[in-house]
């Protein structure tokens, strides 16, 4: 009796659609339909009679591990050619799940997922070094776009909790605050304008409004 098709474990003729049953452990399953033994998915045929395994990366390939015929979407991933590369905001670390970059980063390193290549458009945030900081006036409230920080502050870790303060403004810092230097009134800009010549401390420029 001639040989079984190889992807066959028992046969009634030579093709690949006489298979009776399939080899237990050759990752094949019985297609009762054109009685065929067809690999798994995420596993390939690669003409023996144990299917091979797909890259990690693939949902689905054919004829060698890493040609990708589908992706899985719950896995972050989308087909390109016949690849299935991370998407935008996540990073391939080696498993079939994408893991998610850090909010503050658009793309990011398989070594850390807060090691940042590129920011978030209109996030107000400017990649420095592998990281993407909030931009000088701006605070981070734990998510992707970047705050303006109280107009009082050069730089803030809130709203209103100064880290810093414009000197060319004339603002010295004091408490989390950036309050007017003495001769000088809030205006509620960020440059303080100076009080009256007569005023030492001053709610406006008027010469009445000395304090």
């Amino acid at each position: 009796q001639p040989p079984c098709h190889y992807s066959c474990f028992t046969c009634n003729g030579t093709l690949d659609t006489n298979c009776l049953t399939c080899k237990s452990n050759s990752k094949r399953a019985f297609l009762i339909s054109n009685n065929s033994c067809t690999c798994n998915p995420a596993f390939f045929d690669n003409l023996v009679a144990t299917c091979g395994a797909c890259s990690y990366t693939c949902a689905t390939c054919s004829g060698v591990a890493s040609n990708c015929t589908s992706c899985n979407s719950a896995n972050l991933r989308t087909i390109s050619g016949n690849t299935c590369p991370c998407n935008a905001g996540s990073c391939d670390n080696g498993v079939a799940l994408c893991a998610a970059c850090s909010y503050t980063c658009a793309t990011c390193t398989a070594i850390t997922t807060t090691a940042c290549i590129s920011c978030p458009a209109s996030s107000l945030r400017t990649l420095t070094g592998s990281s993407c900081p909030c931009n000088a006036g701006y605070y981070d409230p734990g998510s992707v776009t970047c705050l303006v920080c109280n107009y009082k502050c050069q730089t803030c870790g809130s709203a209103t909790n100064c880290l810093s303060c414009n000197s060319t403004n004339f603002r010295t810092f004091t408490a989390s605050n950036c309050p007017c230097n003495a001769g000088y009134f809030d205006n509620l800009v960020p440059l303080c304008e100076s009080c009256h010549y007569t005023c030492q401390t001053c709610s406006s420029s008027a010469a009445t409004n000395c304090l």
